[in-house]
């Protein structure tokens, strides 16, 4: 399922949704580095209270997060510009390769949750989009329910 706010319907990547591939085949190696840095480090980037390889203190996530959502978006940020070279325009296909290779590890851990992405349009010249990502939880939201009152292009993709 994927949900938009007009402002990334009318932004340049607006007509390419149909494009959006989470089992893309095209692999990034910075990308794959990259979170294969942060599972080492982290031990997991989706964390669950009664599933997680090294859970962290519970006590202390919620005085500094409202809930295990807020503290994986904390976590599970990137801007997207980060994975190329300098002068190379961010696109679907990079786009498409992190979360395929963020869907990967998710499978290797055997989560057996929905994956939620949410894709920022931060600069749109040079095109640029921060993704963050959650597992989904019932009754824990990162974002307003009514994306529309947001600044920015925002999309959200639930597998």
């Amino acid at each position: 399922m994927i949900v938009l706010n007009d402002k990334y319907l009318n932004s340049p990547l607006g007509s390419q949704l149909n494009c959006i591939n989470l089992q893309c085949k095209n692999k990034n190696e910075k990308i794959a580095g990259f979170l294969k840095s942060l599972t080492y480090k982290e031990k997991s980037l989706f964390l669950d209270y009664n599933n997680c390889q090294s859970p962290p203190d519970k006590e202390s996530l919620k005085s500094s997060f409202i809930d295990l959502t807020g503290y994986e978006c904390a976590l599970n940020s990137v801007y997207l510009s980060d994975f190329t070279e300098k002068g190379i325009p961010i696109d679907v296909d990079l786009l498409n390769q992190y979360c395929s290779e963020v869907e990967h590890i998710k499978e290797s851990f055997a989560v057996p949750r929905k994956l939620v992405f949410i894709i920022k349009i931060v600069d749109e010249e040079p095109m640029d989009m921060r993704v963050t990502f959650h597992l989904f939880r019932e009754n824990e939201n990162y974002l307003e329910s009514n994306i529309d009152t947001y600044n920015e292009p925002i999309a959200i993709i639930i597998e």
